[in-house]
């Protein structure tokens, strides 16, 4: 007989309990220093761009024909181009990613609503309609706000959402160490 203490599903619970852990405490140090965490996002994804772009341009470049593959040539290029312009510039990079967010918001919020009312009288319509409200709503704050808010908004949402990502490791953990 095994010891349930060395059950798979207690190293998984543990590892996802660490996990958890870990992503509350990245969360939290983002919602008390959003600024900071914005920079940092803006950094990471120049950085992927950057890397991401080099590695296909030199892909389709090493491919020989590369007349054939002209369009993801420039889909390449322009990969490192948006990557070395995010790295030199990361300020300006935070607010163009912020306008992306606040245009996600906007566009998601009115297909939330449309899709509500589309759905009414069915159960939840509006939970989707109220969902739908809030992205737009939180759009339009951001928006108004600019350019400050983009000095906090890419970072605070990274930390909400690695706070919830995190918790919800933490009970999903609990509960496997419980049913195991």
């Amino acid at each position: 007989m095994t010891d349930s203490a060395g059950s798979p599903a207690r190293k998984v619970a543990s590892t996802l309990m660490w996990e958890g852990i870990a992503l509350i405490v990245l969360g939290s140090i983002a919602v008390i220093l959003p600024g900071l965490f914005s920079l940092a996002v803006t950094t990471l994804v120049g950085v992927l761009l950057l890397v991401g772009g080099v590695i296909r341009l030199w892909r389709c470049l090493s491919g020989g024909d590369a007349g054939s593959h002209l369009w993801h040539i420039l889909a390449a290029a322009l990969a490192v181009i948006a990557g070395v312009l995010l790295l030199v510039n990361p300020l300006e990079g935070v607010l163009t990613l912020t306008v992306v967010v606040i245009a996600l918001f906007l566009a998601e919020g009115v297909i939330k609503m449309i899709g509500a009312i589309n759905m009414r009288p069915a159960d939840g319509w509006v939970w989707m309609l109220v969902s739908g409200l809030v992205d737009v709503v939180l759009g339009v704050v951001l928006w108004a706000g600019l350019p400050g808010t983009a000095l906090w908004a890419i970072g605070l949402l990274v930390g909400i959402s690695l706070l919830f990502t995190g918790w919800t490791a933490v009970m999903l953990a609990a509960g496997l160490r419980k049913a195991g």
